[in-house]
């Protein structure tokens, strides 16, 4: 699982999320989008950060992992085939690495997120790995807006404010957080977390 790798670029640009909020208002957008007006679309989720997309190439992903992420139906997939008259094999294999593309939208991606961040074993371990892979990716990007995307990939106990799994909770959330602290609160505390935890 570990010879897997991620490569994350924009698919529309994301000043397109400013434009379409400016359509909604009848406004001409006369700048840039900023960091902080991309991360208060993000956090408020309003529908302009579906204008927003990218395009995350994972190579070598692991056959049963890439079927958790395909799961997620408001992603377009693009799956390297398994066809026996394209691939000259009868079967695939468990253990088999496949090419998985998606085209996510900012709100298909934290949705996402937030159920593929979750930690075993709530997820699959090879799934959170890969998960926590492309938040990294997103957060230490050299783009500062593609920065901003992985600010608020927060698994679901992050994002809700404790753990809606019930019994089956990981208990991580209760082990790291006061009860109820703002949004961004618990969304740095989160970052700050897993820098202690060296990932």
């Amino acid at each position: 699982m570990s010879g897997f790798e991620i490569q994350i670029s924009w698919h529309s640009d994301p000043n397109t999320v400013k434009e379409v909020a400016c359509d909604t208002v009848d406004l001409i957008p006369v700048s840039p989008i900023t960091q902080e007006a991309l991360l208060g679309f993000l956090v408020s989720e309003h529908s302009p950060i579906r204008a927003a997309e990218l395009k995350i190439k994972v190579r070598r992903l692991n056959y049963f992992t890439h079927v958790h992420f395909r799961t997620h139906v408001h992603t377009l997939h693009f799956v390297k085939t398994s066809r026996p008259d394209r691939t000259n094999r009868a079967q695939r294999s468990l253990d088999d690495t496949v090419n998985h593309t998606m085209i996510v939208n900012a709100q298909a991606l934290i949705d996402m997120m937030r159920k593929r961040l979750c930690r075993p074993p709530i997820v699959a371990p090879e799934t959170h790995k890969v998960a926590m892979a492309i938040a990294m990716k997103l957060r230490q990007a050299p783009d500062p807006l593609m920065r901003m995307m992985g600010v608020v990939l927060v698994p679901n106990c992050v994002y809700r404010a404790g753990c809606p799994e019930g019994e089956r909770t990981c208990g991580w959330y209760a082990f790291n957080f006061d009860p109820a602290p703002t949004i961004m609160a618990r969304y740095y505390k989160y970052i700050e977390i897993l820098e202690g935890e060296g990932l």
